[in-house]
């Protein structure tokens, strides 16, 4: 890359509030920004402070395929980036390189499309790895009414490039792909959609400016890959191109960055949510569940109050009061068994408290036992609630105490 367009790239690479300010200073005081040095590519720009107090010490060090800058000023130990770096590399490009007022007027205000495919992120580039160019997905035939007609020219071979992102798309997700462009509002309306075949989930978009036209492509398999290309010459080491990124940013920006999930395939993980309330989506009943996408691509269900999710035992048991007959006073009628007429009790009941057991988990338990005699003694026998046949034996209690007991049974 010549080191002139890798300044042009790393003045759009800032923010635009950065690059606003930093014109200014290069505007104002153009005669009082000074190259102090130069050490092979690396120079040493003496700018002027905005407020007319004291001058910043700027470096930039104009490497193969980008720029190392640094600046005295504390906005840039803060934020990593500043409106001197930005003046200092005007002031390079037009002192060193030649550029006219023209010139840099049109890199800063309308850009250069061609230049900016050049760019390159301020990241190891080691570490981001193109995908494999694939062909365009099975599952999505492109044989519709609508593109019967279609004249555009497709990539050759018609290989789509694609990525994998489970979620909403952002635009530091793009950035890994097609590297850190500055795309301005001017940017985003030269490109403008064509097409879009809801069956397949294709876009089609155009782009067009003076120097070029290329016509960007979108695809989704409605999981979480995204396929993708486009008619412009790509060379660049990043996969995606900066039309398609401008196609994708022109979605987001018009629909918001969970568009794309609403055209998702949910059917299993639905299922899934469904699955402990004994339904699936092929059930009416379905119909009464809200589900909600996160910004992360994860589902959620909001189920009816009037369903109850399997192995639910507080809800359960809450229900099963509901639905008890009360007398006036609030108090649960009590249905008991009747006894037998030829069955004689010859026990008394009692209560034993066992601080060994861990049924509860609280470290003891209160038990319901018989107390009989036998012989010459007094024994004690635990009396299980869970064995029906026991339930007339305790026709002596009152059905407060017997309700209570219920409650604390095995069952329950």
């Amino acid at each position: 890359m010549k080191p002139a367009e890798n300044l042009g790239n790393y003045i759009k690479s800032l923010k635009q509030e950065v690059i606003e300010k930093g014109v200014d200073i290069f505007s104002e005081y153009n005669d009082g920004i000074i190259i102090l040095g130069k050490k092979k590519k690396l120079y040493s720009i003496d700018v002027p402070s905005q407020t007319g107090v004291g001058n910043y010490l700027v470096s930039l060090n104009l490497l193969a395929d980008n720029v190392q800058d640094r600046c005295e000023c504390k906005a840039f130990e803060k934020y990593d980036q500043c409106k001197h770096t930005v003046a200092a590399a005007l002031a390079l490009l037009a002192d060193e390189f030649g550029f006219t007022e023209q010139d840099l007027e049109e890199l800063i205000e309308t850009g250069d499309m061609e230049d900016m495919e050049e760019e390159v992120a301020f990241i190891q580039s080691k570490s981001i790895s193109k995908n494999k160019s694939v062909k365009a997905p099975a599952a999505k035939k492109q044989n519709n009414e609508n593109d019967k007609n279609d004249n555009t020219a497709a990539p050759e071979n018609n290989v789509w490039e694609k990525f994998t992102k489970k979620g909403s798309i952002s635009e530091g997700d793009l950035n890994i792909y097609s590297g850190y462009y500055w795309t301005t509002y001017g940017y985003l309306e030269k490109v403008v959609q064509t097409g879009f075949d809801q069956k397949d989930l294709h876009w089609k978009f155009s782009f067009r400016d003076k120097k070029q036209e290329a016509t960007p492509e979108i695809k989704y398999d409605a999981q979480d890959t995204y396929y993708y290309r486009c008619t412009c010459n790509h060379t660049i080491h990043y996969p995606m191109c900066i039309h398609v990124r401008l196609a994708f940013e022109r979605l987001i920006q018009s629909n918001g960055t969970g568009y794309f999930l609403r055209f998702k395939d949910w059917t299993k993980e639905k299922n899934e949510l469904l699955k402990p309330y004994n339904l699936s989506l092929a059930d009416d009943e379905a119909k009464e569940f809200q589900f909600i996408n996160t910004y992360y691509g994860e589902l959620q269900m909001k189920a009816p109050t009037a369903f109850i999710r399997e192995g639910d035992k507080e809800r359960l048991k809450k229900l099963n009061q509901l639905f008890k007959a009360k007398q006036a006073n609030g108090t649960v009628v009590v249905t008991r068994p009747k006894l037998l007429t030829e069955t004689i009790i010859d026990f008394e009941i009692g209560f034993l408290l066992n601080i060994n057991s861990q049924r509860l988990k609280f470290g003891f338990e209160l038990e319901a036992i018989k107390i009989f005699a036998k012989k010459d003694r007094t024994d004690l026998k635990k009396l299980l609630f869970n064995q029906a046949a026991n339930l007339p034996l305790l026709k002596g209690l009152s059905n407060e105490v017997y309700g209570l007991l219920l409650q604390l049974s095995d069952s329950n």
